[in-house]
């Protein structure tokens, strides 16, 4: 089971489940944005049926929002970006 599917993901950018071309991106994005998460709070994400303990840290509605917001926020910012004006 998926903590977050590729359709979670598509609806959250607003990208249509028909177009393809970005699929693979878009589940590398759901696997950095679950590996963040695990290393900010010390602990490996398990499906919500699972056995939490001192390792493992069930999935939660919050958790799956964070995952989420952080997949959407990487789509639609892909450039590092650095504000300031260039210089001509």
């Amino acid at each position: 089971m998926t903590l977050v599917s590729l359709e979670e993901a598509k609806l959250q950018c607003r990208v249509e489940y028909d177009f393809t071309d970005e699929d693979l991106y878009l589940q590398l994005l759901i696997d950095a944005a679950i590996n963040k998460v695990e290393t900010n709070i010390n602990k490996r994400l398990i499906a919500a049926d699972g056995i939490a303990d001192e390792q493992n840290q069930n999935i939660t509605p919050a958790i799956k929002m964070a995952v989420l917001l952080l997949v959407g926020h990487w789509y639609t910012n892909r450039e590092a970006g650095n504000r300031a004006r260039p210089r001509l």
